[in-house]
């Protein structure tokens, strides 16, 4: 007999976790307030089916101890030996039959109870139910004989029809914590007479996922190999061990930012054997677990005194930013997806590496710093613009000092020089006033805006989503001078984009929004004679007649 069935809880107080729902049900049973309908939902393996079961005893017991079974009497004996009639449960996986519900509850619910006071049913796996069977026992469930009694489990609510949670008392089961697993593995231990080491136990309570039933099965496993005492060596042959340090070590190195010595422990991951696909799962378990650590000090202290695997995920906190570690979670998960397409899985590995150690991603500090110093240059022009009245405020008693001579032609000849000195500086202080920067104040590259792009497309899709199949069969063609000019595929898309006032507004806001600079649009088609090297020659094609413009683009003649 497995654990899990010879330990089964007998009372509301042995069941594990769940502590609420425990003592709601206890409650009830005390004060009489009995419903009719319960529905229990939840995660697999945490006590759904064993809390109906007691409670469905607690109902028929003949000495309840404050709402307790008392496991002595003849309905608890019976209940216990599984031979009580008047508790029915049914298994909705294999009864799912409109038939099997009018045979099994419609109909046998009107009968008193043989021998109890209620007549309880139990359903467990409820959501397999088909939707003639709910509608067959719709009516039922709202209202029962006064001696039926419904219990409902399952591990999918949301495949329960609403007319039927609104007819039942919900409780929702929860994962159970790693703590509570882990006294009750030593507590079934201490029966067995056999004794774990506490990594052991911290190793099956993080395998079982929350689920009780799940660590009293390796429990089981681990105690059938024959060993009194379960060491890492014995739980090793059944439990995987953890390749959280693998992962952990692999991004320690990333931090180095050695790309060499990068390339080495991903050769090294390759040569011990380890699987690259699992290995993308651990690296990015471990991000997850930095992120949550990264500003929560109550779980760095878990990480600390956890297994093998978390305590060297605890080393490396605060080695990486949240936003860095971001995009390090993006990244893996990227490259795990291309793994899984076909490419070489150890060169996905490579490539999310490379990517760590180089510093490329969005917001690691080599990126994060390059943006800081081209965003410094800006600032300047503003305050060289300031003493630009001073200058004004210098030059205007200059004037009657130079026409003091009594020729007139020398005053004649001074005055159109004022002129061209005085209108530079006119310009100037007009230029601090409009939002839109000059194009040769722009500290921009095309490289720049090459690296953008794809958030360009992104950001535009978002607020245009008819531009984004214009733009994505577009590309960037040079940005110079403020001015950021894209190559379009067919002259009516570059109408579409430069003729409309709103649509090009829009996409200059969208630069705006990601260079903090406000960059003037452009676009051009390709020239027909164009050289085949792809120079741009900013020779834009206008669009001709409609009927031109369609034969040129896709081909055909012109019927009359």
């Amino acid at each position: 007999m497995s654990l899990s069935r010879q330990y089964r809880p007998q009372q509301f107080s042995d069941i594990t976790g769940q502590e609420s729902i425990k003592e709601t049900l206890r409650r009830e049973v005390e004060t009489g307030k009995i419903g009719h309908a319960y529905l229990l939902f939840g995660p697999r393996g945490v006590g759904k089916t064993t809390t109906a079961r007691i409670f469905a005893k607690a109902l028929n017991c003949l000495n309840p101890a404050q709402g307790e079974p008392c496991n002595a009497c003849d309905r608890c004996c019976e209940a216990n030996e599984g031979r009580a009639i008047d508790l029915i449960e049914m298994d909705a996986a294999s009864h799912t039959g409109v038939d099997n519900i009018r045979e099994g509850i419609v109909d046998h619910v009107r009968f008193a109870p043989a021998s109890s006071k209620f007549k309880v049913y139990i359903l467990d796996e409820a959501h397999m139910l088909s939707t003639s069977a709910w509608n067959a026992m719709l009516k039922t469930l709202e209202e029962p004989p006064a001696h039926g009694i419904f219990i409902l489990a399952t591990t999918e609510f949301h495949k329960v029809p609403a007319t039927i949670v609104s007819r039942c008392q919900r409780f929702e089961f929860t994962r159970v914590e790693r703590s509570a697993i882990e006294d009750r593995i030593r507590e079934i231990a201490k029966r067995e007479n056999a004794t774990l080491e506490d990594d052991v136990i911290k190793r099956i309570s993080k395998h079982s996922d929350g689920s009780v039933r799940d660590a009293e099965t390796i429990l089981g496993q681990l105690l059938a190999l024959g060993k009194d005492h379960v060491t890492q060596d014995v739980a090793g042959l059944l439990l995987p061990l953890s390749r959280l340090p693998s992962a952990v070590h692999f991004l320690k190195v990333a931090s180095t930012r050695s790309l060499r010595d990068t390339m080495d422990a991903v050769a090294k991951l390759d040569e011990q054997g380890i699987q690259i696909i699992p290995f993308f799962h651990d690296l990015i378990e471990v991000v997850r677990q930095l992120l949550i650590a990264s500003d929560n000090p109550e779980y760095q202290q878990e990480l600390k005194i956890g297994d093998e695997g978390e305590r060297a995920v605890a080393d490396l906190v605060g080695t990486f930013s949240p936003a860095e570690l971001r995009d390090i979670a993006l990244q893996s998960m990227e490259r795990r997806k291309d793994a899984k397409q076909g490419i070489d899985p150890r060169f996905a590995l490579e490539l999310t590496g490379t990517a760590i150690a180089l510093g490329i991603l969005p917001n690691s500090p080599k990126v994060q710093t390059e943006i800081q110093t081209k965003e410094v240059p800006v600032l300047p022009p503003t305050i060289q613009k300031e003493p630009a009245p001073q200058i004004e405020q210098q030059k205007e008693p200059q004037p009657p000092v130079i026409q003091t001579p009594i020729q007139d032609e020398i005053v004649i000849e001074e005055e159109p020089i004022l002129i061209p000195v005085e209108e530079p500086i006119i310009e100037e202080v007009l230029t601090e006033t409009p939002p839109k920067t000059s194009g040769t104040s722009s500290t921009l590259q095309f490289s720049d805006f090459q690296r953008n792009w794809q958030a360009f497309l992104k950001r535009v899709s978002e607020e245009q989503p008819s531009l984004s199949f214009i733009l994505k069969t577009s590309q960037p063609k040079n940005l110079k001078d403020g001015i950021a000019t894209v190559q379009v595929s067919y002259p009516f898309h570059r109408t579409k984009l430069m003729e409309n006032i709103a649509i090009k507004q829009k996409l200059e806001d969208v630069l705006l929004e990601i260079f903090k600079e406000r960059i003037i649009f452009d676009a051009i088609t390709v020239s027909k004679n164009e050289s085949p090297s792809g120079e741009d020659t900013n020779q834009v094609s206008t669009p001709v007649d409609t009927v031109g413009t369609l034969i040129e683009n896709f081909g055909g003649h012109e019927v009359e």
